[in-house]
């Protein structure tokens, strides 16, 4: 490659075509603009009330960290695919919503392109799934909003939650499991982990 080649791609995606009866079509190529967004540590978090774990979001360009970028964590409407013949199990995810409290533990991206939001679970969901199971699951999202060219571009890391972004970015989604308030009994007897077996024997029979 030229010189100019070379400059031209620092700012540029690379993609890879295929020409078909005089026709080119793309094969797989860079992120759009070459920014990427997305989870840097696990992506799965499971919380009982009162307790907090953190996401790690990072952004970069044309794998270069994107410092002092502002990235959001929300929770997006999600509802539940399962059919079981219940009417209970048909109803939406990420709700009750003010059972999860987001909070950034900074404005922006540090010079790695990292941001940190902590995730707290601050209401029982109270078995809004039914059919058994405990908890309630949060469908989230990670967005950014990004200076190219003077210009502002939103980044979104995947196609629903109902909002209109510049770019979908098709890397793993956030998830967040709230598990159900269970009162402690002072003197546990059989009773009180029935159900717990009951399903275990249903699952796993003898």
């Amino acid at each position: 490659m030229s010189t100019r080649d070379m400059n031209l791609l620092k700012y540029h995606e690379v993609v890879i075509v295929q020409k078909h009866n005089d026709q080119w079509k793309i094969v797989i190529g860079e992120f759009s603009k070459g920014v990427q967004v997305g989870i840097f540590s696990k992506v799965q978090l499971r919380l009982n009330l009162g307790q907090s774990k953190e996401y790690v979001s990072y952004i970069s360009r044309f794998n270069k960290p994107l410092p002092n970028t502002q990235v959001n964590i929300e929770v997006c409407p999600a509802n539940a695919a399962v059919i079981c013949g219940q009417p209970s199990c048909k109803l939406p995810l990420s709700t009750p919503r003010d059972a999860l409290k987001i909070e950034a533990l900074s404005p922006l991206t540090n010079s790695k392109g990292l941001i940190t939001h902590k995730l707290t679970a601050v209401k029982s969901p109270n078995g809004l799934r039914g059919c058994g199971l405990d908890g309630q699951l949060y469908m989230m999202k990670v967005q950014a909003d990004v200076s190219i060219g003077g210009q502002m571009h939103s980044y979104l890391n995947g196609y629903f939650c109902g909002s209109k972004s510049t770019f979908y970015e098709t890397v793993l989604w956030p998830l967040v499991r709230i598990y159900d308030e269970t009162p402690v009994p002072v003197c546990p007897t059989w009773m009180d982990v029935r159900g717990i077996f009951t399903q275990y024997y249903n699952l796993y029979p003898v």
